[in-house]
Formats: C-alpha cells, sequence, structure tokens
C-alpha cells in the first residue's frame, strides 16, 4: 500500500506522536578496499527474475539507554522487502 505524503505532512505527523530524530552525519565514510554497492552490482539494480539480486542496509540509530539496529532487505526485481529493529545487535 502506497501512500503519498508531503514531507512537511510527515514532520508534522511525527510531530504530534512525539517521535523525534537525530540530524544524519553530512559526511559518509568510505572505507579504503572495501567493494560497495557502486562497485558490486554497479548501480544495476533492475532484474528479470525474482531471486537474483538482494540489497540490504543495516542503520545504527542512537537511542535515550542504548542503540537501535534498522536492517532493511530488499529483493530487486519485485521490490518486496523485509526488515526488522532488534532489540540487540
Amino acid at each position: 500500500m502506497d501512500i503519498v505524503a508531503s514531507e512537511n505532512l510527515v514532520a508534522v505527523l511525527l510531530s504530534l506522536a512525539g517521535i523525534v530524530s537525530f540530524p544524519s552525519p553530512t559526511k559518509v565514510k568510505k572505507l579504503k578496499g572495501v567493494a560497495t554497492a557502486d562497485g558490486l552490482v554497479h548501480r544495476k539494480f533492475h532484474r528479470l527474475a525474482p531471486h537474483q539480486l538482494w540489497v540490504t542496509d543495516i542503520t545504527e540509530h542512537p537511542a535515550t539507554e542504548s542503540k537501535i539496529y534498522c536492517c532493511a532487505v530488499l529483493d530487486a526485481f519485485s521490490r518486496f522487502d523485509r526488515w526488522t529493529v532488534p532489540r540487540q545487535p
């Protein structure tokens, strides 16, 4: 289900729910000698069948007493995704 909403509407709804975020880092560190998404799939995400390419991202978010880790996994063909927010890394 896709819901179209402006960035301002999302900001207002998050504010009303009491959800706040920390500013994102202005610079992303790249590790020398480690392959990244640019090097592994050459930015070609289109696939002709399912299960040919899965992409993932793991993000660490600081919280009041600890850190929260969010992991998203996406099948590039069907755009079917799974995500989780574990309590511990």
